[in-house]
């Protein structure tokens, strides 16, 4: 009797968790997480690129997997202007010791001084003036997210259509122009194609992306405005 009470307490032990009151379900779940995590490879970057009608980085929302198989996500606000040319990168990086005690001494004096670092910034541009001759009627410049249409004929009407996205602008015209097509070799517009049409000619922006644009009469034609 008392070696059959030894046995059976010994295959009872051998079997048995080590804490038995964890339900069973949440012992595989943990299982699989932990299987899950030796056999992915180690997170170096990743690239996110948006599309072209991205203007503000709003916030940003990270999923993770816990060490128990369960699933979370953490929210961080952003609030910020983007440039959709420029992809995000998203990277794990360890830091030395040294950098974090400089960045926390240079903390406030960084702080202090973005604001006006971001208004420098803005006055400047990184984008160079080019214009382009059209004909006798039309002389163009752009600027970066300018673009100048130097011209003294009246304009009909202007809109815009998708797929590629741009800019149509009648001029109105009793002369007939050639047709024409130019690629400008540069950021936002792509393109400019001249077409005749009876009463007018049209110019045609072709564009990189997808913009909002304001157009304005100035001295000497008007002013695009992409946004």
């Amino acid at each position: 009797m008392k070696k059959a009470l030894f046995i059976s307490l010994f295959f009872s032990l051998l079997f048995s968790r080590e804490n038995p009151f964890i339900p069973a379900d949440i012992i595989k779940k943990f299982e699989k997480a932990t299987n899950e995590k030796e056999s992915l490879p180690s997170f170096k970057s990743t690239k996110i690129t948006l599309p072209s009608s991205a203007r503000v980085l709003k916030e940003v929302l990270v999923k993770y997997q816990n060490i128990d198989g369960s699933e979370s996500v953490k929210k961080v606000k952003i609030e910020a202007l983007i440039d959709w040319h420029k992809p995000l990168i998203l990277s794990q990086k360890s830091e030395k010791k040294s950098d974090l005690n400089q960045t926390s001494l240079n903390k406030k004096s960084t702080k202090t001084k973005a604001s006006s670092k971001e208004a420098l910034k803005n006055k400047k541009t990184d984008f160079k003036s080019k214009e382009f001759k059209i004909n006798k009627f039309l002389r163009v410049k752009i600027e970066g997210k300018a673009i100048y249409l130097f011209t003294k004929n009246r304009k009909l009407r202007n809109f815009m259509v998708a797929k590629p996205y741009k800019i149509i602008i009648d001029f109105k015209s009793l002369e007939d122009v050639s047709f024409k097509t130019l690629k400008t070799n540069l950021p936002f517009v792509k393109k400019i194609v001249i077409g005749n049409h009876i009463g007018y000619f049209r110019a045609v922006f072709v564009l990189d992306g997808n913009y909002g644009y304001k157009i304005r009469k100035i001295s000497g034609g008007y002013l695009i405005t992409l946004k």
